[in-house]
């Protein structure tokens, strides 16, 4: 199978938003859309930056000196991080967004993006073409193709062409099993025609009880 390109399986329908968009407007988009990140882009659509859902969450975490293990135990304080919280709420996407953003072109191969999700152990890349983005890809789209992959081979597997060449070769293979003989000692021929098998002997011979079923003709001459 050919690997298919990045433009292949990406999503095309990319939730985005401006650098001067609100958070809470950030925020209402990527719960709406179900996206855990939403890629910034300028009014050109050239990629500026990305914002994770992580970034959008407060991240007051105050340490006392009560830890199990001799070092400061973690907690929320819950006034601040309200606080802190309601600070983001007034900020934009450009405020918050990371400015250095992992992407990949529409043209790579579509194992240039497992190497890359796997060497920065992150689950989603933004598509570009000329700098502008055209899609997002995800380690769901992947695993997706990649199914889709393993069940077109098993079907194409299941309904391989069965040839009388390929009749001829079981049924002396089966004989040869059986008998612990090979067909050609025993003087036997075995013909197919359009998946028709001909079993001829040349002499007699002791068949298993199994095969009582099968046609064999004597061919004149025999004993």
């Amino acid at each position: 199978m050919k690997a298919p390109r990045v433009r292949d399986i990406m999503k095309r329908n990319v939730v985005v938003v401006k650098p001067d968009t609100p958070v809470r407007d950030v925020l209402r988009t990527m719960i709406q859309h179900h996206v855990t990140g939403a890629p910034v882009v300028s009014d050109d659509g050239k990629l500026v930056g990305f914002v994770p859902r992580r970034n959008l969450m407060a991240r007051s975490l105050v340490t006392t000196g009560h830890g199990k293990s001799g070092g400061g135990a973690v907690h929320m304080d819950l006034q601040k991080f309200i606080r802190e919280q309601k600070q983001i709420y007034g900020r934009t996407a450009r405020d918050i967004m990371d400015a250095e953003v992992l992407t990949i072109e529409d043209s790579a191969d579509i194992m240039d993006v497992v190497a890359l999700m796997l060497e920065r152990n992150v689950s989603r890349i933004p598509v570009l073409r000329v700098g502008r983005v055209v899609g997002m890809v995800s380690r769901t789209d992947i695993l997706k193709v990649l199914l889709e992959f393993e069940e077109e081979r098993y079907s194409r597997e299941s309904i391989e062409e069965v040839t009388d060449d390929i009749i001829q070769k079981r049924v002396l293979d089966c004989i040869h099993g059986q008998l612990h003989v090979s067909p050609t000692a025993l003087k036997l021929r075995v013909r197919v025609f359009d998946g028709e098998v001909q079993i001829r002997l040349l002499r007699r011979v002791c068949w298993p009880r199994t095969w009582n079923h099968l046609d064999f003709v004597q061919e004149a001459g025999g004993k």
